[in-house]
């Protein structure tokens, strides 16, 4: 692609949105960097911690209360 055609898609793009996304951070992006940035040195990258969300109470709807 063009350089030209490229900056005019940026332009484009910054023109169109509305929405500020500056102070958020991509945790996705920033894990791929850190699994990369390991088999780039030779290691195995470090499983990921799994976040859950809180589990709500179950309701059972056929049993009688």
């Amino acid at each position: 692609m063009p350089d030209d055609e490229l900056q005019s898609a940026l332009d484009l793009t910054d023109t169109l949105t509305t929405v500020d996304l500056g102070g958020r951070t991509d945790h996705n992006t920033d894990a791929l960097e850190k699994v990369i940035n390991a088999k780039l040195e030779g290691k195995r990258p470090a499983p990921a911690a799994e976040e859950h969300a809180p589990r709500a109470p179950v309701v059972h709807l056929q049993v009688p209360r």
